[in-house]
C-alpha cells in the first residue's frame, strides 16, 4: 500500500485542533498536493494557534512585529509547478518535510465574520493558501504571481465543494455565463442565471431617501468602502475589536472579500451617500435568510436618523424580496448597536457566547417588518 501523507495537528489553544478541524486540514492538505501533482509522501506540521502566539513566532522567525492570518515555512526553495521528488524524503521516515504551517484561529474567527462566511471556509482558505506557499508559490507583485496563486486557489476551493470564491464580470448575458468556468457548489450557476433572468444584468441601482442615497456598489466602490470600514473601526469598534485588528488592517486582504461580495449574487452592496460624500455603507447577505451583515456609517453622522432610514432601506428590500423578515448579528459588547437595535423592534433569537474571546461571540436579532417603524 502506497504512503501516505503525514499530517499533524497541534494546538496551544483550547479546542482549536477538534476532530472536525482536524479532519478538514488534512482533507484541504490532501487535496491541494493532489491537485499540485505532489505523487510523493510527505508531512506538513500544522499549528494552531491565536494571534498572540502567532505574532510572537512572527517576530522570532520573520522579524516582524505583527500578528497575522498564516504563516508558512517550506522546507524547500521551489517554485510553481516544480514538485518534490522521491530523493527529497527523511531517511529514516520515507517522507518528504515539505514544511509547516501555523494559523491563528482568532484571525479565523475574525475573518470568517468580517466576511460572510463560515469559519469552515476561512479555515479552508488559509490552508490552501499555506500549502501552495510550500509549493513555492507568492504573491509579492499585483501581477502575475499573484494572480497565478489566486487562480490555484479557486481551483483548489472548488474542487473541495466549499462556497465559490470566484469573481464573474458586472454584466453578464446567460450565453456567456453558460459559456465560462464557474467554480462554486452544485446549484450555484443555476441561481446566478436566475438573478440575470430576472433582472436583465447585475447591474447598479439605487434607491433615494430624503438627502440619503442608498447606491448599489460596483467594483470602482470597493477602495472606498474599505476606506470607510477601516475609518469607523479606528472610532467607533475601538475597545470592541482587539487593537491588533484595527491596527494592523489588512487592505489587501478587505479589498480582495470586498471584491467577491459586490460581484457575487448572493450579496447586495450599498453605500450610503449624503451629496457626494460617501457617509457609510450596508451589507446584505440572502444566501438562507435576508441578513443585515454588516451597517456601517460614519461617526460624525451617527444619532442623525440615517440608521432608521437603513432600516426602512430593509424593510422595501426585504419586500421586494417576497420576505417579511430579516435577521443581524451583533457583538455582545457592541451595547450603541444593541440598544438601536431593540429600539427598531429587533427580538434576540440565538446567542453564540462560547468563544474566548468576547468579540468572536454574537448575538442574533430578528426583525419582522410590522416592527419596522417609518
Amino acid at each position: 500500500m502506497a504512503k501516505r501523507h503525514y499530517i499533524p495537528v497541534t494546538a496551544d489553544v483550547p479546542g482549536a485542533a477538534s476532530e472536525g478541524n482536524c479532519a478538514l486540514i488534512r482533507k484541504v492538505i490532501r487535496t491541494a498536493l493532489a491537485a499540485e501533482g505532489v505523487d510523493v509522501p510527505c508531512e506538513v506540521d500544522v499549528l494552531l494557534t491565536n494571534d498572540s502566539g502567532i505574532h510572537e513566532i512572527n517576530r522570532e522567525m520573520r522579524q516582524v512585529d505583527a500578528s497575522t492570518d498564516v504563516l508558512s515555512f517550506p522546507e524547500f526553495d521551489l517554485r510553481p509547478g516544480e514538485l518534490p521528488a522521491p530523493e527529497d524524503a527523511d531517511p529514516g521516515t520515507g517522507l518528504v518535510p515539505l514544511g509547516d504551517m501555523v494559523i491563528s484561529m482568532e484571525h479565523v474567527a475574525a475573518q470568517a465574520r468580517e466576511f460572510g462566511h463560515s469559519r469552515r471556509r476561512e479555515l479552508a482558505y488559509l490552508v490552501t493558501h499555506s500549502v501552495l506557499h510550500l509549493l513555492g508559490y507568492d504573491h509579492l507583485d499585483e501581477g502575475p504571481m499573484k494572480a497565478q496563486m489566486r487562480a490555484r486557489e479557486e481551483a483548489i476551493m472548488a474542487l473541495l465543494g466549499l462556497e465559490p470564491v470566484w469573481v464573474y464580470p458586472q454584466r453578464y448575458t446567460e450565453e456567456r455565463l453558460i459559456g465560462r468556468i464557474v467554480y462554486g457548489t452544485a446549484g450555484m450557476l443555476d441561481g446566478i442565471i436566475d438573478r440575470i433572468r430576472d433582472t436583465g444584468n447585475c447591474g447598479r441601482s439605487c434607491i433615494m431617501a430624503e438627502d440619503k442615497l442608498f447606491v448599489e456598489a460596483t467594483e470602482e466602490d470597493v477602495p472606498s468602502i474599505i476606506g470607510l470600514r477601516q475609518r469607523i473601526w479606528s472610532t467607533t469598534y475601538r475597545g470592541i475589536y482587539p487593537d491588533s485588528m484595527i491596527d494592523e488592517f489588512d487592505w489587501d486582504r478587505h479589498r480582495e472579500m470586498e471584491l467577491l461580495r459586490v460581484h457575487h449574487p448572493a450579496y447586495s452592496v450599498y453605500l450610503i451617500r449624503k451629496g457626494r460624500q460617501n457617509i457609510g455603507y450596508l451589507t446584505i447577505n440572502k444566501t438562507d435568510v435576508i441578513t443585515l451583515q454588516s451597517l456601517y456609517i460614519v461617526s460624525e453622522y451617527q444619532r442623525q436618523g440615517i440608521g432608521r432610514q437603513a432600516f426602512d432601506f430593509m424593510s422595501a428590500y426585504c419586500r421586494e424580496h417576497h420576505a417579511n423578515a430579516f435577521i443581524c448579528h451583533c457583538v455582545p459588547e457592541n451595547f450603541n448597536a444593541r440598544s438601536f437595535y431593540e429600539r427598531m423592534g429587533g427580538e434576540v433569537i440565538g446567542e453564540d457566547l462560547t468563544n474566548e474571546e468576547c468579540w468572536q461571540n454574537s448575538v442574533t436579532y430578528q426583525f419582522t417588518l410590522p416592527s419596522i417603524t417609518t
